[in-house]
């Protein structure tokens, strides 16, 4: 009984001391990673400084003025997001699957520093069009800071590309994640959220030029809408896709007096736990064939352009 004893101590001092090793090799690691991490990122700016939040860390040239700028910005929409849309019947994003923090950003100062920070991943992609990008296997949004001429272009690019971070960090791991056009409508949806002339702030809307183009093309149908994969949102012909996905979102959300809005928030929950689904799927939860919304889908884009 005595020798049992004495292997159950020695037994427990050994788990007791792998346990503390284990422990500061992890705390060491969470010391040391994100200073590697800060170094690589440090390789694509002339002189880099960090803007750290909670919700965020911005890495930006130190003589870039919309660093502080974006930093206002994405902190007022992560917020905004969350209050509204955070809860379980919408985007459920304070479950415990939902999104973690922070979000990183980078706004770098040139088109090519875009394509080397993306590297060999991006080598056969055309993105000569693209002001910036969302990352999903480095968790980074990356902007090229000189094309986004003015406060309303750098709003707008990231408020889509941190709608596209959100997302994919609700079904990380998942594969597939979601819809082509329903993760490029809602960031496209929201990245026109703005402040309104009494001085609220409205998540999302129906562009102005996609609202005109749309109206220019009556042709499209909410059916091709779905249909729409990876390559109708790349190169110089991607406008109808873009527009026609975020006013397709903004329809369900907005459109014929709110009554698609709790069916469109059930289609996400669907979305989230199966990944892309059929079409019919959205017509089931919608309780309505897609070919008999279309009229209203088109007169949705008139009204709403006539009220621009």
């Amino acid at each position: 009984m005595r020798a049992s004893s004495t292997r159950r101590k020695i037994l427990f001092l050994k788990v007791g001391i792998a346990a503390a090793a284990f422990a500061v090799v992890v705390g060491g690691l969470a010391l040391l990673l994100p200073r590697l991490r800060e170094r690589h990122l440090a390789r694509h700016f002339e002189d880099m400084v960090a803007i750290e939040r909670p919700l965020y860390r911005i890495y930006t040239e130190r003589a870039d003025p919309n660093g502080p700028i974006a930093s206002e910005e994405i902190d007022r929409f992560l917020v905004s997001l969350y209050a509204e849309w955070g809860a379980a019947e919408r985007l459920d994003l304070v479950s415990p699957g939902g999104p973690g923090f922070p979000i990183v950003v980078l706004l770098l100062g040139h088109e090519s520093r875009l394509r080397d920070y993306h590297g060999a991943r991006y080598r056969g992609t055309d993105i000569r069009y693209n002001a910036g990008m969302y990352e999903p296997v480095a968790g980074t949004i990356a902007l090229v800071s000189p094309t986004l001429a003015g406060d309303d272009e750098l709003r707008r690019g990231l408020y889509h590309e941190a709608t596209h971070m959100v997302l994919d960090r609700l079904v990380a791991g998942s594969d597939p994640e979601w819809s082509w056009w329903l993760n490029e409508g809602l960031a496209t949806y929201l990245e026109a959220s703005r402040f309104h002339a009494d001085g609220e702030f409205v998540l999302g809307a129906p562009s102005g030029r996609y609202l005109r183009w749309a109206a220019a093309t009556p042709d499209a149908t909410i059916r091709e809408v779905l249909g729409y994969d990876s390559d109708s949102f790349r190169g110089r012909g991607n406008t109808r896709s873009y527009a026609m996905s975020s006013l397709l979102v903004a329809f369900l959300l907005e459109g014929a007096a709110f009554e698609y809005r709790d069916a469109f928030w059930r289609y996400v929950a669907v979305e989230r736990a199966a990944g892309p689904v059929a079409d019919d799927a959205l017509e089931r939860t919608l309780g309505v064939r897609l070919e008999s919304l279309d009229d209203a889908f088109r007169a949705f884009v008139r009204e709403r352009l006539a009220a621009q």
